[in-house]
């Protein structure tokens, strides 16, 4: 399994991003979720990082040091947004098995569980992506066409 961690990151009321979810490379943030374009939340601002576990900020007993992620994660979008200046407060939630780990070889199942009226969605099922929203639309779709070729 994968570990997931959201930090949430609350600026003054007008910080705001181009955009309500931004990509990122080239640092551990990938997603940057703007919490007032998607629920109203004014200022808030969500960073993801996928695979957390693999940044090196552990604490002494082998679990992610929220205090050390939510610093590298404040200095990163510092990095792209310097005005949007402090944090009034930040706070980190990890998931430590979010997803599985998408390995070479991976024998996942597919939507058919050949029980009539019973299949599987999400992205940990068969397809062509791994484990990624992509993956999980692509596979509710597939749900959607043999439900309806069941009912055909």
């Amino acid at each position: 399994c994968e570990s997931i961690c959201t930090v949430y990151v609350q600026y003054p009321a007008q910080v705001m991003l181009p955009a309500p979810m931004l990509g990122l490379s080239g640092g551990m943030v990938q997603w940057l979720f703007d919490r007032e374009s998607l629920h109203g939340q004014r200022g808030l601002i969500a960073a993801v990082i996928s695979a957390a576990d693999s940044h090196g900020f552990m604490n002494a007993q082998g679990a992610l040091d929220n205090d050390a992620t939510t610093i590298a994660v404040v200095k990163e979008i510092a990095q792209h947004f310097p005005q949007f200046g402090t944090p009034v407060w930040t706070k980190a939630v990890q998931e430590k098995f979010a997803t599985f780990a998408c390995t070479p070889n991976l024998r996942r199942p597919t939507q058919n569980t050949g029980v009539r009226g019973l299949y599987l969605a999400g992205d940990y099922t068969a397809g062509d992506y791994p484990a990624t929203l992509e993956a999980a639309v692509t596979s509710g779709i597939k749900c959607a066409e043999l439900i309806a070729a069941e009912m055909a």
